[in-house]
């Protein structure tokens, strides 16, 4: 980047400025012009109007001149989203909120009536201002990367009401837990067990408790 001078916020000019903007303080622009290269920019907290000659604070010291970063253009934004969400085709994407059309950069029709679908991303769907995404619903639709969250696959296992897992080769539930009986020496006992069917897992051996049952069957999975 390089410094242009006439670029730079004075207390007359103060107004173009916007807090949260990020970009350099100092209060000379010989020394703005050297700052700009060696340190990194900060966010702009407040825009003083009772300090008038140093009117810019970073919320730690105010400043009497600002000189705005170059605002990221909307196809580097979403190519950094990309790249820290790991974004490639067939990611599994949920719409958040809507969008008006070609809003803040992106290319886009709006849509106010797809929040809470969800899709994927295209083979073809990255784009420089737009994600394009198959649909739920069989359409496919362009879509801003700040209108979507990525879907992550859940990193615990979840439990049914009987406190069992899932199956992990069908991903079904079991049925519950089954109540027997049996005779040991001559005196009738309970028993129980955990009832499923599938090709790889089967239903668990017999138990003489019904917490046995379960953590025999977590065990299995």
């Amino acid at each position: 980047m390089k410094y242009n001078r006439d670029k730079v916020l004075t207390v007359m000019t103060a107004n173009n400025a916007k807090v949260g903007q990020k970009g350099w303080f100092a209060d000379n622009p010989k020394e703005m012009g050297e700052i700009c290269y060696t340190q990194s920019p900060k966010t702009l907290k407040e825009i003083n109007d009772w300090r008038w000659m140093r009117r810019f604070s970073t919320g730690e010291d105010s400043f009497a001149f600002f000189y705005p970063a170059q605002e990221p253009t909307y196809a580097e934004r979403q190519a950094q989203w990309v790249k820290e969400n790991n974004v490639k085709a067939g990611t599994k994407v949920r719409v958040t909120r809507t969008f008006a059309e070609d809003e803040d950069g992106s290319c886009c029709w709006g849509h106010d009536d797809l929040v809470g679908m969800t899709g994927v991303v295209g083979y073809y769907g990255i784009a420089h201002h737009s994600l394009g995404v198959d649909m739920s619903d069989g359409s496919f639709i362009a879509i801003p990367y700040f209108a979507l969250e990525v879907i992550k696959k859940p990193t615990y296992r979840p439990i049914n009401k009987d406190g069992l897992l899932a199956c992990p080769f069908c991903g079904e539930f079991p049925k519950g837990i089954s109540e027997g009986s049996e005779y040991k020496h001559d005196c009738k006992i309970s028993i129980f067990y955990v009832e499923h069917s599938c090709k790889v897992i089967q239903t668990t051996e017999f138990a003489y408790s019904e917490q046995q049952a379960i953590d025999d069957w977590n065990w299995r999975t």
